[in-house]
């Protein structure tokens, strides 16, 4: 079956690894939400929900490893912009 753009995952993250400095925070998580789902990320502090979410949308400054992609395009280490344009943000809260 060919995919579409309406069968790929909207936010789809394989095998990431994410440190700060040399401690390994975020070891080999893989996360896909499809259109129309709803997910909740929960934890308790410092669990790495936020780690998580800048992995994905490609605002983690640390050394990341993995790969994360929006619509089916990576979302390689771009400006905020052109990832916002792809329809991800963050925001502080």
């Amino acid at each position: 079956m060919l995919k579409t753009m309406e069968t790929f995952p909207i936010l789809q993250g394989r095998a990431l690894h994410t440190y700060y400095g040399s401690s390994h925070v975020l070891r080999g998580a893989s996360l896909s939400i499809g259109r129309g789902e709803t997910v909740g990320l929960m934890g308790r502090n410092g669990m790495g929900k936020t780690t998580l979410l800048r992995t994905l949308v490609d605002e983690h400054r640390g050394q990341p490893a993995g790969a994360a992609a929006l619509r089916a395009l990576p979302a390689s280490r771009s400006p905020a912009s052109p990832m916002c344009r792809k329809g991800a943000a963050s925001l502080a809260r």
